[in-house]
């Protein structure tokens, strides 16, 4: 990928970031593979300390990440500013352990 392509990427995401979770795609594709993951990850590793998402969009794998590891820090990392805001906003709240979900921008 060419450094023009990502920034056009980037773009198109920036302009998705305030529908993102409501799109059908959601639903029918992202939350399957989700549950997958995450079904996968806790037979790895029970109780993670920390749970990385990379490119981390609006938050939804980190949301469902809170619920199955609650005493797990998470941190989520985006090249779309627009996706950040949204996660960041979305994961406001302290999950069940009193640890705060955090979207981290890309340094």
């Amino acid at each position: 990928m060419t450094g023009a392509e990502g920034s056009r990427d980037v773009t198109q995401f920036e302009s998705w970031a305030a529908t993102y979770d409501s799109s059908s795609l959601q639903k029918r594709y992202f939350h399957p593979i989700q549950g997958a993951l995450l079904h996968h990850s806790a037979s790895v590793a029970p109780n993670p300390s920390h749970v990385l998402d990379i490119g981390c969009g609006t938050g939804s794998l980190l949301r469902r990440a809170r619920s199955a590891f609650p005493g797990s820090v998470l941190v989520g990392i985006d090249p779309a500013p627009s996706m950040l805001r949204a996660a960041r906003a979305r994961l406001c709240c302290p999950g069940p352990s009193g640890r705060r979900a955090v979207a981290a921008p890309r340094s």
